[in-house]
C-alpha cells in the first residue's frame, strides 16, 4: 500500500513512519480477519461482501421465503435497525404500513417498551395465519 500526503501538511515524515509501524501488527491483524472463512473475530465482518457461500445460502433462503410472506419483524435497536429503516421508507414510504395491498411489509421492533411490544403481537396474533406469512430477524452489532 502507497500512502500519499501533501508536503504542506506539516507532518514530519520520521512522525508518519513512527505511526505507521506501529499500525503494522494491527494492519496484519485484519488482513487475518478479511481472509478468515470462521468470522471468529470482531472484525471478521470486512470479508462479508466478499463471502460468495453466505451470499449463495441468502439468497436461497430469501427466494424460498418468498411465497406467502406478509410481514418482516426486525428487532434490533439503533444503528442495527436504523439503516434498515431509512431505505425501507425511502423505498416504500414512512406510511407503508397504511397501503393495504403491498407484502411483505416490515415491522420494526426496536424498543424495550412493553406497550409497544405487545401491541406489535397483538397485530402479528390477527394478521399471521402461518409461519410462512411472518420472517423475524433479530440485528445486534454487539
Amino acid at each position: 500500500m502507497q500512502f500519499l500526503y501533501s508536503s504542506t501538511c506539516r507532518v514530519l515524515d520520521s512522525a508518519l513512519l513512527e505511526s505507521g509501524s506501529s499500525l503494522k501488527e494491527y494492519a496484519e491483524y485484519m488482513e487475518k480477519a478479511a481472509h478468515g472463512k470462521e468470522y471468529l473475530l470482531p472484525e471478521s465482518s470486512v470479508a462479508l461482501p466478499f463471502d460468495e457461500a453466505s451470499l449463495r445460502a441468502s439468497m436461497l433462503l430469501a427466494n424460498s421465503m418468498r411465497t406467502g410472506l406478509k410481514y418482516i419483524l426486525l428487532v434490533g435497536i439503533g444503528g442495527s435497525n436504523l439503516g434498515t429503516k431509512a431505505v425501507y421508507d425511502a423505498l416504500f414510504g414512512f406510511f407503508d404500513v397504511l397501503e393495504p395491498e403491498r407484502f411483505p411489509k416490515m415491522i420494526f421492533a426496536d424498543t424495550v417498551d412493553p406497550e409497544f411490544l405487545e401491541k406489535i403481537k397483538t397485530f402479528l396474533v390477527a394478521h399471521v395465519q402461518s409461519k410462512k406469512e411472518l420472517a423475524v430477524v433479530v440485528i445486534s452489532k454487539s
